[in-house]
């Protein structure tokens, strides 16, 4: 009579220390939520460097991208308008929500704003960043300008309360000099992804069996 309330004690303890830990940080004076940028590279065009670096790996520019830190960038060696980053939201899914759902933040100077195509669910609209009044300073010791982009998904034609998984940055649309340096990605409206049923279920199996072998054992 004591196996059900021992796996369902087992099963609450698993999903509290499975959740993360909650903490917010601010980028260009916008506050984000534990796990609120993107954080995998899916695909992407192009060649990227950075000052610190030169030309950046697949891992390595992924890094710079997902990292939650707005001091690292990439930009690209050789711009074109075919070149892009597809940037995925695995922990926190993007939500339609009221106002701006997603920042997009690049590294300048002299006032110099940069522009970029966002593609979301198909759908392909131009955003230009501007100054956010706030400085960074990069690993190699430059101080830049930290600019923003702030999209509303509802431009896109998403219902409120629609979500989407992934981004595709066209970083090549503005040519000029010096280069488009894209630094983070956030989402402003997010919902935190949680395990599919069938996982959950498979989870439950596995601890039922521990506990069912464990009492056959200690019977012995």
């Amino acid at each position: 009579m004591k196996k059900v309330p021992i796996v369902m004690m087992m099963l609450a303890a698993l999903f509290i220390f499975a959740l993360p830990a909650q903490a917010d940080f601010t980028i260009g004076g916008i506050t984000f939520a534990d796990n609120a940028g993107a954080d995998s590279l899916i695909s992407y065009e192009g060649t990227y460097s950075n000052n610190s670096t030169g030309v950046l790996s697949a891992a390595q520019l992924q890094g710079v991208l997902t990292d939650g830190l707005v001091s690292t960038y990439a930009f690209l060696s050789t711009p074109s308008l075919l070149n892009y980053v597809n940037l995925g939201f695995t922990n926190n899914v993007l939500v339609n929500g009221p106002g701006n759902d997603l920042a997009l933040f690049d590294l300048g100077d002299n006032a110099i704003f940069r522009l970029y195509s966002i593609n979301i669910g198909g759908s392909t609209q131009d955003f230009s960043t501007t100054f956010t009044g706030i400085t960074t300073n990069t690993p190699e010791n430059i101080t830049y300008n930290i600019n923003v982009a702030l999209i509303d998904l509802s431009s896109y034609g998403l219902a409120e309360g629609a979500s989407i998984s992934s981004v595709g940055i066209f970083i090549g649309m503005d040519q000029g000099v010096p280069k488009p340096s894209l630094a983070f990605i956030g989402t402003l409206q997010s919902v935190t992804a949680v395990p599919e049923p069938s996982t959950l279920l498979l989870m439950g199996s596995g601890l039922m069996g521990v506990v069912v072998f464990g009492r056959r054992k200690f019977k012995k």
